[in-house]
């Protein structure tokens, strides 16, 4: 079924001829052809203006995991390889791993996934993707070690399905630093030395460094692979062009006040390189961050490469109790679900005003917020704000599930709608996971996901802050005929495009192509 009048769904122009494409497996085509050109290595000239990432006058030393871009840092060779044939493949020639060191030979490929910090307890879209991409490269014969600071967690290693994660001690270098403002850091926008994690990454033997973190880490990164003469890919999991001034701000109150020694250490370790400049390859998970990356010279180099989602996990049943018996929510009420961090760059205290006009008109519905808190200030102002709306009753507030946790499908399989209100996206893992699960979805119409949710199709678009456009948007999902089946419909058939397998077959061809250029 299409949407109501007859409306033909939007047709790619890159799709002559690609029966069953869809737009997912397009702009993956695209975008491979784009990065994987020339049989041989070629230089990438990036001169990307000052003024494209500027500096925030707080931040300049790395703070917030902005990646500045500079002028000045040295270019570096990009190693390619021609890419050819259709957007997905059902085999990858997988990279053969190089000699060692040395001249010794060694088995399969290795790579350091790195990132900034990795519990299961305070799970949010970064980790989402470095876990779930290494589970799909090592079903193609990618062995993967997670690497990552002890920010809320313990330092130490564990093995988990059989994937390697190590974590490093760390600091900031900025005095004093209470544990209030060390934990908000570490929540988020914390730009930390950790020495321990510079050397696992320089003597660990990887093929390849893959960064998933902004700030130092991924400057120690990128010294680490300049010092083992190995490749490197950073990927852009937002941070680079969509954080708005008043959310930067936010991310460094903890500094402000502070002594801060960060620039000396950086001038005597020589952190000085520029992240993105200095990577063989840039990937974008956000059509945002390609779009203003790739007119400045880095076309050879920058790939768009979208997150993914474990379709099984979110379409089968649920191995937990139902969601509404879980958490005590009326069978007779409509149930509204928003998975994300509690946080007010997802914006979830637009949800309140807008329960209360649905209940003023005497309407059962109900509230489900579930996700972990990264900004307790803004957890507390939204239940204050829900209480003084008078429906504190109406809202169940879930603060965070491991991601094995069965009561996460439970939810997506019970509710009845799926909202994100965020201030800003780059990508929006939780809307794939909400087409998987069969959920119709409204979305504010930022970012990425203005790209991602083709309104009226897949889900639909509301402005965040004009509270009219959400209601107007719920009303049709309620109200017009068919729209609500058209729309899962078209969502379940989007949704197999960006399912693991495919993701991590892209991202292999991306690693061989770096590696052997």
């Amino acid at each position: 079924m299409g949407p109501p009048g007859g409306r033909p769904r939007p047709e790619n122009p890159l799709c002559a001829g690609g029966a069953g494409r869809t737009l997912a497996q397009l702009q993956l085509a695209g975008a491979r052809e784009t990065l994987l050109q020339g049989g041989r290595r070629l230089r990438a000239d990036l001169r990307f203006p000052a003024r494209l990432v500027p500096h925030a006058r707080a931040g300049r030393d790395g703070d917030a995991a902005r990646l500045a871009v500079s002028r000045t840092a040295p270019r570096r060779l990009a190693r390619v390889r021609r890419g050819s044939g259709p957007a997905v493949h059902p085999e990858v020639r997988l990279p053969a791993r190089r000699a060692g060191r040395g001249g010794k030979a060694c088995g399969i490929m290795k790579v350091a996934q790195v990132v900034r910090r990795f519990s299961f307890d305070e799970w949010g879209g970064t980790e989402n993707v470095v876990w779930n991409s290494t589970l799909a490269l090592r079903k193609l014969g990618i062995e993967s070690e997670i690497l990552a600071t002890s920010a809320l967690s313990l330092p130490g290693e564990e093995v988990r399905d059989g994937v390697r994660i190590r974590r490093f001690r760390y600091f900031y270098p900025y005095f004093p630093l209470p544990g209030k403002d060390r934990l908000a850091l570490d929540k988020k926008g914390g730009s930390p030395y950790s020495p321990s994690l510079s050397r696992a990454m320089a003597k660990g033997g990887y093929d390849l460094i893959h960064i998933h973190a902004g700030g130092r880490i991924a400057m120690l990164a990128v010294a680490a692979a300049h010092q083992c003469r190995i490749p490197c890919v950073i990927s852009l999991h937002g941070g680079f062009a969509d954080v708005p001034k008043q959310e930067l701000e936010e991310m460094l109150a903890p500094l402000r006040g502070k002594f801060h020694y960060g620039g000396v250490l950086d001038r005597l370790s020589g952190l000085h390189c520029n992240p993105v400049r200095e990577a063989d390859a840039v990937i974008c998970v956000g059509q945002n961050e390609f779009r203003l990356l790739s007119p400045y010279g880095a076309e050879r180099r920058v790939l768009y490469l979208p997150n993914g989602v474990d379709i099984e996990k979110f379409a089968g049943t649920p191995k937990a109790r139902p969601v509404r018996e879980e958490w005590n929510i009326p069978a007779e009420r409509r149930l509204l679900l928003c998975v994300s961090r509690i946080d007010y760059q997802k914006n979830q205290k637009m949800l309140i005003p807008f329960l209360k006009q649905l209940t003023g008109r005497g309407e059962e519905v109900h509230l489900l917020l579930i996700g972990p808190v990264t900004a307790p200030w803004y957890a507390e102002e939204l239940m204050a704000l829900a209480r003084q709306c008078r429906v504190a009753d109406r809202v169940t507030l879930v603060p965070g599930l491991a991601p094995d946790d069965p009561r996460l499908v439970a939810a997506f399989r019970g509710a009845d709608c799926f909202v994100l209100p965020s201030l800003h996206e780059p990508f929006g893992i939780v809307v794939l996971e909400a087409w998987a699960a069969g959920l119709p979805v409204l979305a504010a119409k930022v970012g990425g996901l203005r790209r991602l949710v083709q309104n009226g199709y897949s889900g639909l678009h509301f402005e965040p802050g004009i509270p009219a456009t959400l209601m107007s948007a719920y009303e049709r999902i309620v109200r017009e005929p068919g729209l609500r089946e058209s729309i899962v419909g078209w969502a379940r058939q989007e949704v197999r495009c960006y399912s693991w397998p495919v993701i991590g077959r892209e991202l292999a061809r991306l690693y061989e192509g770096v590696c052997h250029g």
